[in-house]
């Protein structure tokens, strides 16, 4: 151009699907009459992407999400699934094998990892221990841990079922059991004459 007589300013994008170097826009257009000296505006993609803020498409659906990333120009390359109970619920998002967040800047055309809840929620829950507990008490721990009421008995002489206490619990808490699958019965066995509870002699130590 400048052995013609004119001059020019280059202006570059980023396209994914474009050879770099191309020159994409031209104004004036070509074969347009123009004076000596003018300036001729290019459009050219670049070779290097710039980077963009990663948006928020946390909590939403896959395909919201999938959506918002492909305005921004980000490819999902997988998806993987963990206990959640919403089904296909953005839960947290990998690139190069670290955790994004909102705002982090990758280049545009990046390909990310999304991790999705798979609407089951979690397998399993932490195993009350109801022992010492009434058995309005014990229901209504069982109940907050998503577990069910088992059958009830009673230990001995029961006089006063209103003030019995639970005794002893199956499945009971112990070291290898202290998780069990939602939904499992607990069945419980409560008596009027639980066991005192050992008191602990603390000795003085000197100083």
């Amino acid at each position: 151009m400048e052995s013609q007589g004119l001059r020019y300013q280059v202006d570059s994008v980023y396209q994914i699907d474009k050879e770099p170097g191309m020159v994409t826009e031209q104004d004036p257009d070509q074969g347009t009459n123009v004076k000596f000296n003018r300036t001729i505006y290019l459009t050219i993609i670049t070779r290097n992407a710039p980077n963009v803020g990663f948006p928020d498409i946390f909590e939403t659906s896959y395909l919201e999400a999938r959506a918002v990333l492909s305005n921004y120009g980000i490819k999902i390359a997988d998806t993987s699934y963990t206990s959640d109970i919403m089904r296909d619920r953005v839960l947290s998002v990998m690139y190069r094998g670290q955790n994004i967040m909102k705002g982090d800047a990758i280049p545009k055309g990046s390909s990310i990892s999304l991790v999705l809840g798979d609407g089951k929620g979690a397998s399993e829950v932490d195993l009350p221990n109801v022992v010492g507990l009434s058995l309005p008490e014990a229901i209504f721990s069982l109940k907050g841990s998503s577990l069910t009421m088992g059958s009830v008995s009673y230990q001995g002489s029961v006089t006063d079922t209103i003030n019995a206490k639970v005794f002893k619990q199956y499945p009971a808490v112990s070291d290898s059991l202290y998780k069990v699958a939602i939904g499992t019965p607990v069945d419980l066995i409560l008596s009027n004459d639980l066991p005192p509870v050992p008191s602990v002699d603390i000795k003085k130590v000197a100083p």
